[in-house]
């Protein structure tokens, strides 16, 4: 929207992918704290900074929902700093999925 600037991201993707451009969204990475989370074995944690990872649960950091990981404006412009680095379960994770539209829904991106 306005609010977020001019639009840059989507540019020349496939319809049903542009519709969710994680670039412009960012709510599977800030609707829950127990989100993303890591293999019990933490084997997919290597290159991410300790300091990102908690010590009791095999989970990112969040607050206030968020991963520690996130970077810029939920619903605007978005990225991910140890995007070359993250969990498994990140980059499993499907653009369009019930779990996605569940997230942009809470977050009100529609």
């Amino acid at each position: 929207g306005a609010e977020c600037g001019p639009d840059l991201g989507g540019a020349g993707l496939p319809p049903d992918v542009e519709q969710y451009d994680c670039q412009r969204c960012g709510a599977c990475c800030s609707h829950k704290w127990s989100w993303p989370v890591l293999r019990r074995d933490r084997s997919d944690a290597a290159g991410i900074p300790q300091w990102m990872l908690r010590d009791d649960y095999p989970l990112m950091k969040t607050t206030n929902n968020r991963c520690v990981a996130l970077t810029g404006k939920v619903g605007c412009n978005v990225s991910c700093s140890i995007y070359n680095n993250r969990p498994a379960a990140c980059r499993a994770f499907v653009p369009g999925s019930t779990l996605c539209r569940e997230a942009r829904e809470a977050a009100g991106i529609i």
